[in-house]
């Protein structure tokens, strides 16, 4: 009986597991197109945590994706990055809880997301501080960053704070190898359980 106890202890663990690695994905917006800051400009998108970081409480960022950049940059205007693409989340981590940002690039701990690229679907390059995505930022602007070749002249979005939002979460799905674990507790089971019933008809008989 102790050999079932401690299958079916396995098999919860391995559940459990599953739905402690789900990946979650958050909104985040800067401002909004029905208020926006006031130059007009504002940003949204969304961005997906997996794995536990090495800090209590944290998620690392696995991707961050701009679904609108509303900005007037230049005499123009930046907007519209659903096919972008996103570079240097190697350390960045999230804490749903706290709603706070941490990274550790270079050694250093900074209590934001780091700065990171985004790119476009058709090219455009747009090198984003990493300040922006702080629950502490130090600029009077929410967020700011600069088009690739023109660091001298950052856009910025004013009065549009931060704000994060988690979505619905999806439905789970284990990987491979727990769909392994899973199946070898479920057939220890059916084998304790068929031993068990021999050993009852034995002892009848």
């Amino acid at each position: 009986m102790r050999y079932a106890s401690a299958i079916f202890a396995a098999a919860i663990s391995c559940m459990v597991g599953v739905a402690s690695a789900q990946a979650a994905v958050f909104d985040f917006s800067f401002g909004s197109a029905s208020n926006p800051d006031e130059d007009g400009q504002y940003a949204d998108g969304t961005f997906t945590t997996g794995a536990a970081a090495m800090d209590p409480g944290y998620f690392l960022i696995t991707k961050l994706a701009f679904n609108d950049l509303f900005v007037l940059f230049g005499g123009q205007v930046l907007n519209d990055f659903p096919d972008s693409t996103t570079r240097g989340f190697s350390t960045a981590a999230f804490n749903p809880t706290t709603g706070a940002f941490i990274n550790h690039t270079g050694g250093r701990t900074s209590n934001n997301i780091g700065n990171f690229s985004v790119i476009s679907g058709d090219g455009v390059f747009i090198a984003i501080q990493g300040a922006s995505f702080s629950t502490s930022n130090p600029f009077p602007w929410s967020l700011q960053g600069f088009v690739d070749g023109l660091p001298g002249q950052p856009f910025q979005f004013i009065g549009a704070p931060l704000i994060v939002q988690p979505q619905a979460p999806g439905p789970v799905i284990p990987e491979a190898s727990t769909w392994v674990m899973m199946l070898l507790g479920v057939a220890g089971l059916g084998f304790i359980g068929y031993r068990a019933s021999r050993r009852e008809n034995a002892a009848v008989v």
